[in-house]
């Protein structure tokens, strides 16, 4: 929730600048495909299918950061995205070394008010003996902010990396090259 809400927030930012819908409508996004089949299979296992089997959900969760990764890769010379494969990196190395499911600090779940039973697969869960446990989801989204949610600190370099992303993808040209016009 937290990215979505700072992509959201850095579009409409980013869309107030001079050239933003050109550039953004010029684009080049390569995999595209990808990038929604990786979403949807997280929402799948997460939201939809909850009760899957711990086996079973843990795959399907790494199989979406598979997915997030052929977007990366196709897509790593957009400004930002470096920052971006740092974040998701920090996050899949931590899920990985916890069989599938991201740590979490029970005091945030509890603060964002999550109580997932103990036949349901979860992407981030408080562990008895995680690893990399200064990876996990640590810290709770404000109040303020929509759909409380926990996030770690992959999740913050991710958002920045959106952030760099859209500002850059929007940023000012000169006019003489935002026209098309060379001297």
């Amino acid at each position: 929730m937290l990215m979505g809400f700072v992509a959201v927030l850095a579009l409409a930012v980013g869309l107030c600048r001079r050239g933003a819908g050109t550039a953004l409508v010029q684009l080049r996004i390569r995999a595209a495909v990808v990038l929604p089949a990786a979403l949807g299979l997280q929402i799948l296992v997460v939201n939809v299918l909850p009760g899957l089997p711990h086996a079973v959900g843990a795959t399907l969760h790494l199989v979406s950061y598979a997915l997030f990764g052929v977007f990366l890769i196709g897509n790593f010379a957009l400004p930002g995205m470096p920052v971006v494969a740092a974040g998701t990196a920090a996050n899949v190395v931590a899920i990985a070394a916890n069989g599938g499911v991201l740590p979490a600090s029970e005091t945030a779940l509890q603060a964002a008010g999550w109580t997932p039973g103990p036949d349901v697969f979860a992407n981030s869960a408080a562990l008895t003996s995680p690893r990399l446990a200064f990876l996990g989801d640590n810290y709770v989204t404000p109040a303020w902010v929509p759909f409380g949610n926990v996030f770690s600190l992959g999740d913050v370099v991710i958002a920045a990396g959106i952030v760099v992303l859209v500002l850059g993808i929007t940023r000012r040209r000169p006019r003489h090259l935002a026209s098309g016009r060379h001297r």
